[in-house]
Parts: C-alpha cells; sequence; structure tokens
C-alpha cells in the first residue's frame, strides 16, 4: 500500500512540474507523503473514539453542557492545517525547482563520418551473413552497432554511388541519424558507379565547423574507385 502511494505521488509531482521548467532535488524523499493519510486515518479514529466514550459517559445534552467551550468545527480546522504542514513540509523536502541556469558544457568526443556505399552491387547477398543478408543490409546493420557504442561523439552518414551528398548532418541524436539510416536504400542515387573520391570529399565537407582535432571518415564500399580518383581525395 505504501509503495503504491509512494508511486502516486511521484506521478503527482510529476503533473504539477508538467509544462514548466521545474524538477525536484530529492524526489526519493516523496515516499514519505504516506504519512499524510495515515495522520488523517489518525484523526478519523481519534475523533470516533473519543465520540464513542463521550457517549458512555453521559447523555450528549449534558456532554454538550459540560463541554460548552468545544468546537467541533475548530478541531477539524486544526487538524487539515496541520496535515496540510505535513504534506507542503515532505514537499519541501524533496527540494522543489523551478527555472534553468545556463552551464558552458565541454564536449570531448570525435566526429565520425560514415560514407556507405549504395550502388546495385550492395544488393548482392552477403557471404558472411550466409546469405540472408544483403550487403547494403549488413553494412546497416554494422552502423546500427556502432551508434550503440557512441556517446559524446558526433556523427554524420554520406551516401554514395556514381556521386554521393550528405544524407544526416554531424548530429548527437543518434536516433535521429538512425531514422536517416533507415531511408538508405540503393536507390536512393539515381547515378549508378562507385566513386570513391566523391564520397571522401562529401565526408570532408561535412566536417567543417567541427572538430578540427579529432576527425573519422568510415568508408563502407564493395567496389572498386569508377573515377581513380580516391586516393588523391584522401590525401
Amino acid at each position: 500500500m505504501m509503495a503504491k502511494f509512494s508511486k502516486y505521488s511521484l506521478m503527482l509531482m510529476a503533473l504539477l512540474l508538467n509544462g514548466c521548467d521545474g524538477k525536484l532535488g530529492r524526489p526519493d524523499l516523496l515516499w514519505l507523503l504516506w504519512a499524510s493519510p495515515l495522520l488523517i486515518a489518525f484523526y478519523i479514529y481519534v475523533a470516533r473514539t473519543k465520540a464513542a466514550l463521550l457517549k458512555q459517559f453521559a447523555s450528549m445534552e449534558l456532554v454538550t453542557r459540560l463541554a460548552s467551550n468545544y468546537s467541533r468545527e475548530r478541531q477539524t480546522y486544526k487538524a487539515v492545517c496541520i496535515v496540510i504542514a505535513l504534506t507542503l513540509g515532505v514537499i519541501s523536502l524533496a527540494q522543489p525547482r523551478y527555472g534553468f541556469t545556463w552551464e558552458d558544457v565541454k564536449r570531448e568526443g570525435v566526429d565520425i563520418v560514415i560514407a556507405l556505399d549504395v550502388s546495385d552491387s550492395m544488393l548482392v547477398e552477403d557471404a558472411e551473413s550466409g546469405g540472408k543478408l544483403t550487403r547494403i543490409e549488413r553494412a546497416k546493420r554494422e552502423i546500427t552497432d556502432l551508434l550503440r557504442l557512441l556517446d559524446g561523439d558526433r556523427v554524420g552518414l554520406v551516401a554514395f554511388a556514381g556521386t554521393s551528398f550528405l544524407e544526416c548532418p554531424l548530429t548527437l541524436d543518434y536516433a535521429a541519424a538512425q531514422i536517416f539510416l533507415g531511408t538508405i536504400d540503393t536507390d536512393l542515387i539515381p547515378v549508378k558507379g562507385t566513386d570513391l573520391s566523391s564520397a571522401i570529399l562529401t565526408s570532408v565537407d561535412a566536417f567543417k565547423g567541427g572538430n578540427e582535432n579529432s576527425r573519422a571518415v568510415i568508408l563502407i564500399t564493395d567496389g572498386e574507385d569508377h573515377s581513380g580518383q580516391a586516393l588523391a581525395a584522401a590525401e
């Protein structure tokens, strides 16, 4: 029961903070909110017990005359104030915060551009997959595995065949890069062939404005360079 109340308390605080730039410093302390309904149950128990004992002591008319200064409304108001104070005290312990602060974060990572061959030859069944995957499917799975390993490194995607273009600019959003990767296919580029030099030059252009000291190009292809300019582009 306490665990459920704690769960609902967290959900309530999330709803209260939804739509505003707020957060909790110590959300783990919200489980203390279960003390509020226990306190309410205690007050109800005390009130009923007191009423039952008074009935045994004397008639209601006599009790009313003896306790003329007693006010049930005042006692109820006092109990409500105590419960509210306890609830707000627990919430204050959770350290609710509103607003934001600017913080300069120095990113230390590698800029990686992956150039993927999308020529028709990539539709051939990959030997190492036992014929279950084409070369391009196998390559895309390898890229997906790489994206799962990245942390703080920017990644970009270049598709190429007879020509090339930047499919996904350098980004830290690996989910977005995965979406772009899913759209890459052999029908993406109408110009057939394999121009490695174009892929390399497009990949280098993608680094503009990035980290000049940590750059890497991963070139994935199964064909020969039809332009004959791959080495010159790499240099």
